[in-house]
């Protein structure tokens, strides 16, 4: 990435903003049972690399998506090769191609506008991603273009098969506070962060500053810190070496505040993912009741042998905020494996009384 990309008009480094989803998972269901987050002990993902691969001074890899609208498939690239590394003991650089290439949108006039945080996490989550080496994100060692990462085409049988040896994971969505962003980040070894900017002369800097929302960009998001006294996160840019402190730039309380900070996913290991805190369920509930207690009750009888769906809305990792006629199955079967009765799906004061008594 060059200071010419960034003075470029049509500059669009590739973040397409997120559509709100009552299915989303929420990063404060599980974070509400953690606690907050240490801004005295701080957070360096790098530094627990360097100790869980024996590998002194190790750093990321900076990535370098060279103008094109990539950095969705820069960013999850590089929080899956973080994941995997911690789960492996052993670092391999994950392919950004490989994700891109499946997930990248177009406009009406066919140029690339980017992607999206659903379209990656899920893909991540559904098929793993491929090692660098299977399925390279440079053009024979240079820097990427669109037409080139688009091309689904090179994603190999063999990088596929790679991808499948990915550790299971899912995925959360982080409201764009710095403490919520440092609590998951501390929490799942990263997360990644979708901002706002423009080129107002700082994007070279450690220390980007809030400007005008022209274009939207991921970036992993892997460090927490105090900074004289101000809480700052620590993102890795995928625009090259040149930028920031080696490719690390620094967001103070003054860049969320500004409101350019959309939102955060954090990816979690789906068998090292927290309990649901415990929900004390206080209300009846019936079909066309909507709220985070339907979201509870969904998580519950998914747990216990009632599954609310095999998959898509209501099953597990996909629970929803919305009482419909699966939810009422459900709680049917699970009346009857309990002897409540009537078993017709109603969730009233005796079968509210069993299941907070079971949590």
């Amino acid at each position: 990435m060059t200071e010419q990309d960034l003075q470029n008009p049509n500059f669009n480094p590739g973040g397409i903003p997120h559509i709100p989803d009552v299915r989303d998972f929420q990063w404060r269901d599980i974070g509400s049972a953690i606690p907050p987050f240490d801004w005295s002990a701080g957070y360096d993902v790098e530094t627990l690399l360097e100790a869980k691969l024996n590998s002194p001074g190790f750093k990321l890899p900076v990535k370098d998506q060279n103008g094109s609208g990539s950095c969705g498939g820069q960013a999850t690239s590089q929080e899956d090769g973080v994941l995997e590394a911690f789960a492996d003991a052993g670092f391999e650089e994950r392919s950004a191609k490989y994700v891109i290439a499946q997930t990248f949108v177009l406009d009406s006039n066919g140029q690339m506008l980017g992607s999206r945080f659903k379209d990656n996490g899920d893909l991540v989550r559904n098929q793993g991603v491929s090692r660098e080496a299977l399925c390279p994100s440079y053009d024979n060692g240079q820097p990427p273009t669109d037409a080139f990462m688009n091309r689904i085409g090179d994603i190999t049988e063999a990088a596929r098969a790679d991808a499948k040896f990915s550790k299971t994971k899912s995925y959360a969505y982080v409201s764009p506070t710095i403490d919520d962003f440092a609590q998951a980040l501390a929490t799942n070894f990263g997360m990644i962060m979708l901002l706002r900017g423009s080129n107002n002369g700082t994007w070279g800097s450690p220390f980007p500053q809030p400007g005008l929302r022209k274009w939207a960009h991921f970036m992993y998001v892997g460090k927490a810190k105090l900074i004289n006294g101000a809480k700052f996160i620590g993102a890795i840019n995928s625009w090259g070496k040149n930028i920031g402190e080696n490719g690390w730039q620094w967001f103070g309380e003054n860049y969320f505040a500004s409101g350019n900070i959309d939102l955060g996913q954090t990816m979690l290991f789906a068998d090292l993912i927290p309990p649901p805190p415990k929900y004390v369920f206080t209300r009846d509930l019936h079909i066309g009741s909507a709220g985070v207690d339907v979201k509870f009750l969904q998580i519950f009888l998914n747990a216990h042998n009632c599954p609310v769906a095999d998959s898509g809305p209501g099953s597990p990792g996909h629970e929803t905020s919305t009482f419909g006629i699966l939810t009422q199955q459900a709680l049917e079967k699970f009346q009857r494996d309990n002897a409540i009765t009537p078993a017709f799906g109603y969730f009233g004061p005796l079968t509210r009384t069993k299941v907070n008594a079971m949590q």
